[in-house]
């Protein structure tokens, strides 16, 4: 995601200059609306004086990428040893005028193409340049080689990771058709990916899994970057902080080459580029692991060979075990015709200042996904859906999440609700939640309650690998759940696992029952991404429903992780929803 939100972000001062294409517009305001970053990146650069300083500080990396490169080339010394820069960053930010020079200097720079190649005057710029522009004159992209990682787009949470001593083979062909449309195979190892410009599909042979999604090959074809198996390695030459070196030349295929190593972290990347095309012929992937660099990629690479007639008439197998991605998914038809109606409806009346509630016309249950995009108007306007249609103790169950804190009346809890939320990213939860109370006439005070707590504390003791630590009661699925029987899969923190028990132990919105104080020092993570896994303790949360649950509870985390709890009385928050007063 990092590398999409650098790339969308490089390109908004041409979208406030109106220089882009009608399509690749769209498709800018197409993530804009519904990613925060970029969405606060965007309204940055069209704000008046007061967020010229916010400007400047959005644009600082590419201001410090930019003094380090300069700085390189004035001192450049003939060895391989990194260069060091000073930092002017200060200077810049020191009054107004400065920063209103330093927001001229980068729209300027920006808008003359200069970011096209990562604001470099040395020699890796140039070398950047005509690699990419080699690719102009090319139809076909042949990579073949070995790996020893694969990374599946559908994976089971419990999967072990697939990096191992054996070697995958790899071959992949990108080309372009006869009547332009891009085409990409992949095949690495059990996992094959096709891409015919209409759907993705990514097929498992391990498992007999399909998988498929939208195409990604419209808009790679769009993007200039195509050949993505060749532009993603090139790209990696405009990175911040990389070491890039000259390791020679030598011959590949009766082909002069000269190479490249790109250095950042423990990460190394060999690229050997032809010496008379700027073609990239071999590029060789390492590791710094246990103390050396290990190789993990090898790919050769070459161009505008004919590609084999059995890979142009590829079709993913047939197999029962089909998933779709959220966009595709057959369950969700109907919500896209909700989602039709909804910007028909905006048709003929106003769009919302800030939010809306809109009351469905039936009773009828929709699968529904968040945002729910409105054809024409998320775009344009970054305003999407939130589907709400569940009780209300539910409702506020998901969306509130102030874990056996929530207070809600018995008679409020059963309310069906059936709307529609219009609203925006800039909406936080806690907003939303308020303005629905609002509509329907609640509000939501705080309190403070002496309240029974678990203060948990950990004897220090080395944990176990997450995947072998389970619930303490099997689930076979297909019965309900009793207590101590895991209700969720997946790589859980020790703050999930308590905010786990409260949730189910005040289930009914009561805030009366037990909740736990976090006094363990064990580290937290955000509900996906790699640091997910990383402060994981168990691959399972139980269901800790009811007062059977706590000895339950009590024991299982003495034994598995050496966690114990004291029982203390202590003032805490309240949120009690209320009819607006």
């Amino acid at each position: 995601m990092e590398d999409i939100c650098r790339n969308i972000q490089e390109q908004i001062l041409e979208l406030i200059a109106d220089t882009l294409s009608a399509e690749r517009k769209a498709e800018l305001q197409q993530h804009i609306a519904v990613c925060s970053g970029c969405s606060k990146y965007l309204k940055a650069l069209q704000g008046d004086d007061r967020l010229l300083g916010d400007f400047v500080e959005v644009m600082q990396p590419r201001v410090a990428r930019l003094e380090e490169k300069v700085i390189g080339a004035l001192n450049r010394e003939p060895s391989e040893k990194p260069i060091s820069s000073i930092s002017i960053w200060r200077t810049i930010t020191r009054s107004r005028v400065t920063k209103f020079t330093a927001a001229a200097v980068i729209i300027v720079a920006v808008l003359v193409g200069v970011h096209q190649f990562g604001s470099s005057i040395d020699g890796t710029a140039a070398v950047y340049a005509d690699a990419i522009k080699a690719l102009q004159n090319v139809n076909t992209v042949h990579v073949y080689g070995w790996t020893t990682r694969i990374h599946p787009k559908l994976t089971d949470a419990l999967d072990e990771p697939l990096y191992t001593s054996k070697q995958y083979q790899i071959e992949i062909w990108e080309w372009v058709t006869e009547n332009g449309e891009y085409r990409i195979y992949d095949r690495q190892g059990p996992i094959t990916v096709w891409d015919d410009a209409d759907r993705n599909y990514e097929y498992n042979e391990d498992k007999d899994l399909l998988y498929i999604g939208k195409s990604v090959a419209h808009i790679v074809a769009k993007d200039f970057q195509h050949f993505q198996s060749v532009t993603t390695c090139l790209n990696r030459l405009k990175d911040r902080g990389i070491k890039v070196i000259e390791i020679g030349t030598r011959t590949i295929n009766n082909r002069p080459a000269q190479g490249l190593r790109v250095e950042r972290d423990n990460k190394r990347e060999d690229i050997w580029l032809d010496s008379q095309t700027s073609l990239m012929l071999e590029n060789n992937s390492y590791i710094f692991e246990d103390g050396q660099w290990s190789q993990w990629r090898h790919g050769a690479l070459t161009y505008n060979q004919n590609v084999p007639a059995n890979i142009r008439a590829y079709v993913p197998p047939d197999t029962k075990n089909v998933r779709y991605s959220w966009d595709i998914a057959p369950r969700f038809e109907k919500w896209h015709l909700h989602l039709r109606k909804i910007a028909s409806y905006y048709q003929r009346h106003p769009l919302p200042e800030t939010m809306e509630l809109l009351p469905r016309e039936r009773d009828e249950k929709i699968d529904a996904y968040a945002p729910g995009r409105l054809p024409g108007i998320t775009n344009t306007t970054g305003q999407w859906v939130l589907a709400i249609q569940s009780t209300f103790s539910d409702f506020m169950r998901n969306e509130f999440q102030a874990l056996g804190s929530l207070r809600v009346r018995k008679d409020l809890r059963g309310i069906r609700l059936n709307y529609d939320l219009v609203t925006k990213n800039e909406h936080t939860k806690w907003e939303r939640v308020g303005f629905v109370l609002d509509a329907l006439g609640l509000e939501l005070a705080e309190i403070t309650e002496q309240r029974k707590v678990w203060v948990a504390h950990y004897d220090g003791r080395p944990l176990k690998p997450w995947r072998q630590v389970k619930a303490p009661v099997p689930n076979p699925h297909n019965v309900p759940l009793r207590p101590g029987m895991a209700s969720t899969f997946g790589p859980t923190s020790m703050k999930q696992l308590f905010d786990s028990f409260a949730y189910w132990q005040d289930y009914n919105l009561t805030a009366n029952k037990l909740i736990i104080v976090d006094e363990t020092g064990l580290p937290s993570a955000p509900p996906v991404g790699p640091a997910r896994e990383k402060s994981a303790v168990s691959c399972e949360s139980p269901y800790w429903g009811g007062d059977e649950s706590i000895e339950i509870a009590k024991k299982w985390f003495k034994e598995q992780f050496g966690v114990t709890f004291t029982e203390e009385t202590r003032p805490m928050t309240v949120y009690l929803v209320r009819k607006r007063q």
